[in-house]
């Protein structure tokens, strides 16, 4: 006949130790996608902020800072002067509507839907497109142009 062990008493700190563990780990896996989540937000607060700045500069006809506002491809494209001789020519944005940003091409380049209303009374809808340009190890968004 076999020898059957003595029953043994149950530890009640390794079940204390158990629980603290798998609450460190639920907070710390928590706390990495509450993370990521406010990241996003935080990116898209400053994405929304970019496009937001370009337009306020058109509103109150600072074109020269608006034109510094922008990536450095539309610069390459347009002079300052260029820039400012041609808005000059046009009807003057009065006020914008922005809404969230949308991803465009990867992880840099986004679209924010805009409503654009002018001075003669005209509004469009609009894409402003905002592209992330690193430096340092920061990203820095700027307005590289419009779709639609």
């Amino acid at each position: 006949m076999p020898f059957t062990a003595a029953p043994r008493e149950r530890n009640p700190r390794i079940w204390i130790g158990l629980g603290a563990v798998a609450l460190l780990v639920v907070l710390c896996c928590g706390g990495g996608v509450a993370g990521i989540f406010g990241f996003g937000a935080y990116q898209e607060h400053q994405i929304s902020a970019a496009a937001d700045k370009f337009l306020v500069a058109l509103e109150s006809q600072q074109y020269p800072q608006a034109y510094r506002m922008q990536c450095q491809q539309a610069r390459a494209q347009e002079s300052e002067h260029e820039f400012v001789s041609r808005l000059d020519s046009q009807p003057r944005l009065q006020s914008h509507h922005l809404s969230a940003p949308r991803q465009y091409q990867g992880n840099t380049v986004f679209e924010v839907p805009a409503t654009l209303r002018y001075v003669d009374g005209r509004s469009r809808s609009s894409d402003i497109i905002v592209v992330g340009s690193g430096t340092g190890g920061s990203v820095g968004w700027r307005v590289c142009g419009t779709a639609g």
